[in-house]
């Protein structure tokens, strides 16, 4: 009996050893329970994190004709680069030419107005900076140097330029520009800054590349 109780005690123990070995305990239970939770919640979070929206759009090359409204209609072709940052060069002119001309004023002589010949003319250089995405907005401002010319005839037949009606000096210019697709639109303002201001408003389509 004693040989049967000492058997049967050794193999409760054997059994119990295995047991432990094989089985995790409850606490080992409870982290990896844990562990896992906080796994498959930092794959959740990474599957289904958005990717941030890139704010600032592809840069582009651009190229805009445009038309400035002033007491003279002026042609303008705007050339330029655009991204968060960019820039630009344009070139006005109303295709006058001055030819040989003398200066003077109003009463200086006799004039023929029926004969009158009015120019503009204006270089700038500018930048560009990204507003919006969605819209495509940019804003442009630059500056520098501008013309507004009248010419008239004196009884002589001599051409004379006006010095009340004429000024040169620097121009400065602002306005948005809206890019949709391929195609891009601006308005602004500018002004030739001189003897007096001779302001202008200006319109531009154009095509990016």
């Amino acid at each position: 009996m004693n040989r049967l109780i000492i058997t049967l005690l050794c193999g409760f123990w054997v059994f119990s050893a295995y047991c432990q070995d094989t089985n995790p305990t409850v606490g080992q239970q409870q982290i990896t329970a844990h562990q896992d939770s906080a796994a498959a919640s930092q794959s959740a979070a990474i599957t289904t994190k958005k990717p941030k929206a890139k704010f600032f759009s592809k840069a582009n090359y651009f190229v805009m004709p445009g038309a400035s409204m002033g007491k003279v209609p002026a042609y303008s072709l705007m050339v330029g680069y655009a991204a968060e940052w960019g820039g630009y060069v344009q070139y006005k002119t109303n295709l006058a030419r001055k030819g040989d001309f003398q200066k003077g004023e109003r009463y200086s002589y006799f004039y023929n107005t029926d004969y009158t010949k009015t120019g503009v003319s204006a270089y700038t250089a500018g930048i560009l900076k990204q507003l919006f995405m969605d819209p495509d907005v940019f804003l442009y401002g630059g500056a520098g140097y501008g013309t507004k010319w009248t010419h008239w005839h004196t009884r002589g037949s001599v051409s004379t330029e006006i010095k009340e009606y004429s000024v040169a000096g620097v121009m400065m210019e602002a306005g948005l520009i809206y890019r949709y697709k391929f195609m891009v639109v601006g308005a602004g303002f500018s002004a030739v800054i001189g003897r007096f201001i001779y302001p202008e408003g200006n319109l531009l389509l154009g095509i990016t590349f």
